[in-house]
């Protein structure tokens, strides 16, 4: 829909609503009298032509072009019904305004005039529509894969990378332009990884290998790309896939020797705001059981979805279109579990939402697992409850005879030893039952919980004194297990317990391309920079030393981390970040 915003305080020479409304134009239109109130609305909503027909001073006029050239990318166009002095048009257009003129002393020739732009302007933006939507639709894929996908030159330069492979490097968009492979990696694989690329642009053939990278065995394939004219080879394609656990070494294969290896089954299409297809793979055809010649193009979501589904699904592509943000979703149907991706399809040019690509997997395998361990967790849990009340029975009792022999102790050296008996049960009296708080990690699976009502739980579950708690992270959602209020916990509870002078604690948050990270900051002593890595390692530290490495296990199961990068004598400051994908805003 294309937005016009009119701005016209005089009575009409030309009466633009009726012009716009008699003809079949796909335009949303606005009108306001004041230019005050026209900027603010300018501001807001970025409109693709403003009509201007005003009786204020060219300096008023002026005045708005300013803004409007100074607020809004891209610029708008810009039709001017009066009589303005030549050369403020030409000083407009000279600031990179795209000025259309309406004369209004030449009413019925202006209003062909009108006609003809308005027409040529609907032809144009239905062409630009087409064409961001088949571009924005590729990049919205290669956005939301969950493969690693990139693309370099003949010199091994990057030209391209998907968000995957952004996160697997730990970069953000901005620092990989313009650097190459080895920049990143060790010199013997940039050694192969060249190799290989010069091989692709010498044959124009498709390579294939597969190679170790920590725990896992990744397949990553080499795609020549090549020039339309003259068909010679311009870059390569790289998509890495992540294969399973690592257990030999990789080999390399033609396009001739095929790995073989099969694609994941994913139903993919893209809908609309009002949840119309606009293009659905194989994988999504087969799924809703349509033959592939069957026309879905105008069918809605809900001509094949009951309605409760619809309406759900309906929510959530709302949400991306006004959020312009991606989206996580499970649901159930005939048994079966399916994970989707709600992921914006946006214009490059205008950065607004035109269409929502949707992933979905079939995750029915993973869910069996998931509940299989589940069940197993809380047998061994059980388990663990009935051991742990029959060692703290008896732990009392030996407790009471060491308090008896203590009393009754004949000299000062079997004194001694009682002592020191006493204080080793007392210590694992105090591990017991710090276990029994901890034992549920991992036990159900992950929920998404509201930070700032964590950190107000935790503040108020201990004695903080003249200490004050400050949390920023209102409406913060974060994808974790749920015992994640026992890490906002301990980092409040060390900061009170170790931080010496410490009178405040802050929690904020940075956004970041692909992460959020969450600042836990206080004014006390900090942290030496030698003791920085050891207090995430198990037994470090005082009383039990599980407190720290525990909290570290806690967010890692949904892949969070966690450092200390405070300045010793400043302050403590524990960065926690989240990836992309496991948090967001109410």
């Amino acid at each position: 829909m294309i937005s016009i915003l009119i701005i016209d305080d005089k009575p009409p020479v030309v009466d633009i609503e009726e012009i716009v409304t008699d003809r079949n134009y796909p335009f949303r239109l606005k009108t306001i009298t004041e230019i005050q109130e026209a900027l603010k609305e300018i501001k807001s909503n970025n409109p693709d032509i403003i009509i201007i027909n005003s009786r204020k001073s060219d300096l008023n006029v002026h005045n708005l072009l300013r803004g409007i050239k100074k607020e809004l990318k891209p610029i708008p166009h810009i039709v001017l019904i009066s009589s303005f002095k030549p050369e403020f048009i030409s000083e407009c257009v000279s600031h990179g305004l795209n000025i259309h003129l309406i004369n209004e002393d030449n009413t019925e020739e202006e209003l062909r005039k009108l006609n003809l732009f308005l027409s040529k302007y609907s032809e144009l933006y239905e062409e630009r529509n087409i064409k961001s939507l088949k571009d924005a639709k590729y990049r919205s894929l290669l956005e939301s894969m969950d493969d690693s996908i990139y693309m370099v030159d003949s010199d091994c330069r990057y030209l391209y990378m998907n968000r995957k492979h952004l996160m697997r490097l730990g970069k953000s968009s901005e620092l990989y332009r313009g650097r190459r492979y080895q920049d990143f990696h060790a010199e013997s694989e940039y050694r192969k990884f060249s190799e290989i690329i010069s091989n692709v642009f010498e044959t124009g053939k498709i390579f294939r290998e597969e190679y170790n990278c920590d725990r896992f065995r990744l397949n990553r394939t080499f795609t020549p790309v090549s020039n339309i004219e003259d068909d010679s080879v311009v870059a390569v394609n790289i998509v890495s896939k992540r294969r399973g656990p690592s257990g030999r070494e990789g080999t390399g294969n033609t396009e001739e020797n095929d790995t073989g290896t099969e694609e994941e089954d994913k139903s993919v299409y893209v809908v609309d705001r009002e949840c119309r297809y606009l293009s659905i793979n194989q994988a999504h055809q087969e799924r809703l059981g349509l033959k592939p010649e069957y026309i879905y193009s105008g069918k809605r979501y809900a001509e094949f979805h009951p309605e409760g589904k619809s309406e759900s699904f309906a929510e959530i592509i709302t949400k991306v279109f006004s959020d312009g943000d991606y989206f996580l979703d499970e649901y159930s149907c005939c048994e079966n579990h399916f994970s989707r991706r709600f992921c914006p399809v946006k214009d490059p040019e205008t950065d607004k939402v035109i269409a929502v690509t949707v992933i979905s997997s079939n995750i029915t395998s993973r869910k069996i697992s998931e509940k299989s361990l589940i069940e197993s967790n809380k047998k061994l849990n059980l388990l663990n409850s009935i051991t742990r009340h029959d060692i703290l029975n008896n732990l009392t009792a030996l407790q009471g005879y060491l308090e008896i022999l203590i009393e009754d102790a004949p000299d000062e050296k079997n004194l001694k030893y009682f002592r020191i008996m006493k204080k080793a049960s007392d210590s694992i009296q105090d591990q017991i039952s710090f276990s029994k708080d901890y034992q549920d990690i991992g036990v159900e699976k992950p929920v998404w919980q509201d930070a700032d009502e964590l950190i107000r739980k935790s503040s108020l579950s201990l004695s903080m004194g003249k200490i004050a708690v400050h949390s920023d992270l209102s409406g913060l959602r974060i994808f974790a297990d749920r015992m994640v209020e026992k890490v906002f916990y301990n980092l409040i509870q060390n900061a009170v317990s170790y931080g010496g002078t410490i009178t405040e604690i802050n929690f904020t948050a940075t956004e970041k391309s692909d992460e959020l990270i969450i600042l836990c900051r206080d004014n006390g002593t900090g942290i030496p920079d030698e003791e920085k890595m050891k207090i995430f390692q198990r037994g470090y530290g005082k009383n039990t030393g599980l407190g720290l490495f525990l909290s570290k296990e806690i967010l890692s199961i949904t892949g969070i981390s966690i450092m200390e990068s405070g300045t010793y004598g400043e302050g403590a400051c524990f960065e926690i970040k989240i990836p992309r994908l496991v948090y967001s805003f109410k």
